[in-house]
């Protein structure tokens, strides 16, 4: 009897202990429940005799936010600047070959810092080249024909190699829309400065070419227009075939004059025969004669 009654109160025991929550004092069952889940299944047990444990919701967070990457890794913060403190041009230098332009702070650029390429087309960039002008429409076609630009390790300094050569004489030359590397706009009230390109050689004739009745002089940088002492637009300057050009139109090409046009007369220019050009009293914009005065060359009508 006493054995049968045993055994049942084992049996209630038993029942009892896969039907009822496994805690004490508060602690939650490890059971696994049958709603929807809050949270990943605790692979650990909780200690024995907790008061309090986090609720499994908490627990995500707290697993979560461990496990964001923006809890691991902080962006660099971007600094904005006032307009005072913003990047502004703080030198420029040049020769008749080359353009430096230096700014206060590191710059944005499509070619890499500390090399070189051709210049850009990048909204912001010191590497656009077409972000430059100056007072003088001849500097500025020597600025935008550059054919290479150079960027110093730093990012502050862009130099540019012209393609036809600038001409003598004190301008200003300034940049705009530029940006930092930070992506603040520069100062554009100090987007400026002062340049003095001073005159290297004597300027030489470099060709003669006709095509048509159209004859081309070209010259070795931006040549005088007209002055006292002689000027590049001057017909009286030209000897073709020993005689003054029989032209009915002189004038140069580029705002640099550094090419000057003749517009011969029909029949004049024979394709296929052979011309003599005499040059002299064609002065650059320093004042300096061609080398040699006179000079002379040879080409081919076509």
């Amino acid at each position: 009897m006493i054995r049968s009654a045993a055994l049942g109160l084992a049996f209630v025991l038993a029942a009892c202990s896969t039907t009822a929550p496994s805690g004490t004092l508060g602690l939650p069952s490890a059971r696994q429940s049958t709603g929807a889940p809050t949270a990943s299944p605790r692979t650990t047990a909780p200690p024995t005799g907790s008061a309090a444990l986090p609720s499994a919701s908490a627990s995500q967070t707290a697993a979560t936010a461990s496990a964001s990457p923006s809890a691991t890794a902080t962006p660099t913060p971007r600094v904005t600047l006032s307009p005072a403190d913003r990047a502004t041009v703080s030198n420029v230098t040049a020769t008749q070959l080359f353009l430096s332009v230096r700014y206060s702070a590191a710059m944005r650029t499509e070619i890499a810092c500390g090399g070189s390429g051709q210049p850009s087309r990048t909204d912001g960039a010191i590497d656009y080249v077409l972000k430059y002008l100056s007072n003088d429409r001849a500097l500025d076609e020597a600025i935008q024909s550059a054919t290479q630009a150079s960027i110093t390790a730093d990012c502050t300094t862009v130099t540019f190699l012209f393609g036809v050569a600038a001409p003598s004489g004190t301008f200003t030359v300034g940049a705009s829309g530029m940006v930092d590397r930070q992506d603040n706009a520069m100062n554009e009230t100090r987007n400026a400065a002062s340049v003095t390109i001073a005159d290297q050689d004597r300027p030489r004739v470099t060709s003669a070419a006709s095509t048509g009745d159209r004859l081309t002089v070209t010259f070795s940088e931006p040549m005088l227009e007209f002055g006292e002492a002689g000027g590049a637009a001057l017909l009286g300057n030209y000897r073709l075939d020993g005689n003054v050009p029989a032209a009915s139109e002189i004038a140069c090409v580029d705002r640099g004059c550094r090419s000057v046009a003749l517009t011969m007369r029909p029949g004049v220019l024979v394709p296929g025969r052979s011309h003599s050009l005499g040059v002299a009293n064609a002065i650059d914009r320093a004042g300096r004669n061609i080398a040699p005065d006179p000079t002379t060359l040879s080409f081919t009508a076509r």
